[in-house]
């Protein structure tokens, strides 16, 4: 059993369907009498989608025929939560299914290993859930390759990727041509992206990772840092001695315009950080823990780009997450300290962030 709270008073409630309550909503008329209110209607309407997105949760499966097609399969499973005989009208079962395909149309879950090693079981589990997601939600599954961090890239990895996924049997719906073309059988052309949201490969969308990090230093969310290696490594050796916390000391935080330009005069090389708040707390929602509270003072200027120009993990997951239209993003809970900073991130561009739901980790 399920109970809903919905922000509607008790009277109107009385005696009525759900499906009475979403054909009575009309912010142009006195609904039994209540005062006209757009605010009232307004959170009428997100108690209904309330009740369609927890409906939409519980996926209880429903008996259908084996030749009916999955997404058919995936409605009814979702719309035979309710009592049949509350669809009195063809209006009303139609409003039904456009909110359920609005739901189902939105959900795109994505995978997004990097070839820097092979496929750990972890990440694999990983890849399970959100190929579960998208299927029984009629979602999308989006495969990303994340290889810009070319150190570290290990020969092989990608094709030890695609032998793997292929042998457990996940099938994507958007990504590299070459892998998910591998992966799928004949269902993709090698030479073309599946999808359109490409490209699916990171080294491939520095250009994209390039201008949103110029609207960050314009928005004054990130700032240029010139410290050299040489300085930074004086600086953790000391903060070490010291017994604090290794972390940027925010040497170029507050650079003027005109030192800063004389830097850039002289060619000198610099990597982009982005401007953590200095106090207060941050809140950050996980799907599975609720709010998770973060004291903004533990939190490093990170870096966003380096000085190749190549973008770091946390900024190139974020920006293609946003520009992929991501809808959930499930990963290990290892990632959970960096989860402030994604969430800082997402407002420091004023983009609404996905969901997210951290795993437990898969150990030994």
């Amino acid at each position: 059993g399920i109970m809903i709270q919905l922000p509607i008073p008790r009277d109107f409630l009385r005696g009525r369907s759900k499906w009475e309550l979403i054909d009575l909503i009309d912010p142009k008329k006195d609904i039994d009498g209540m005062v006209e209110s757009s605010e009232f209607v307004s959170a009428t309407v997100k108690g209904v989608m309330k009740i369609l997105d927890v409906i939409a949760r519980i996926r209880q499966p429903a008996e259908t025929k084996q030749s009916q097609k999955q997404g058919v399969q995936t409605k009814w499973r979702i719309l035979s939560q309710f009592d049949v005989s509350e669809i009195a009208s063809p209006r009303r079962a139609g409003l039904a299914m456009t909110e359920i395909n609005k739901f189902m149309n939105n959900i795109r879950v994505r995978f997004a290993p990097s070839p820097t090693g092979f496929l750990h079981i972890g990440s694999l589990r990983a890849c399970l859930f959100d190929y579960l997601i998208a299927k029984t939600l009629g979602g999308k599954l989006i495969l990303r390759i994340e290889d810009t961090d070319k150190k570290r890239e290990v020969i092989g990895a990608v094709e030890g990727l695609i032998n793997i996924l292929d042998w457990v049997g996940i099938k994507f719906d958007e990504g590299p041509g070459s892998i998910v073309a591998a992966i799928n059988g004949a269902q993709a052309n090698i030479n073309k992206d599946v999808g359109g949201f490409g490209p699916y490969t990171q080294s491939e969308r520095v250009k994209i990772y390039k201008e949103q990090a110029e609207r960050l230093l314009k928005k004054g969310a990130a700032y240029r840092c010139f410290c050299s290696e040489a300085r930074l490594k004086e600086m953790r050796e000391s903060q070490q001695a010291k017994k604090l916390p290794p972390r940027y000391d925010r040497a170029c935080r507050n650079l003027s315009e005109g030192d800063m330009a004389k830097k850039l005069a002289k060619n000198e090389p610099f990597v982009v950080r982005q401007k953590m708040p200095l106090d207060g707390e941050i809140i950050a929602h996980d799907e599975l823990r609720g709010d998770i509270k973060f004291a903004a003072r533990d939190l490093d200027d990170q870096v966003l780009v380096k000085t190749d120009g190549l973008p770091t993990y946390q900024f190139a997951s974020v920006v293609d997450d946003h520009l992929m239209q991501i809808s959930h993003v499930l990963r290990g809970d290892e990632w959970i300290p960096s989860f402030p900073k994604n969430i800082l991130l997402y407002q420091g561009f004023g983009w609404q962030p996905p969901k997210f739901i951290h795993l437990t980790l898969t150990l030994n």
